[in-house]
């Protein structure tokens, strides 16, 4: 029951941390994506 526990805990932790790192990543590409496309528009 310990191990089941403990998959289901770890399981949670590394969604977290992926969506985390996602959105991170997320928000770097717009800003890099955003900033190219101010620099083409000028």
């Amino acid at each position: 029951m310990k191990a089941f526990i403990g998959s289901i805990v770890l399981l949670v932790g590394i969604t977290v941390v992926a969506s985390i790192a996602l959105q991170t990543i997320d928000m770097s590409a717009k800003s890099v994506f955003t900033s190219q496309l101010g620099s083409v528009r000028n």
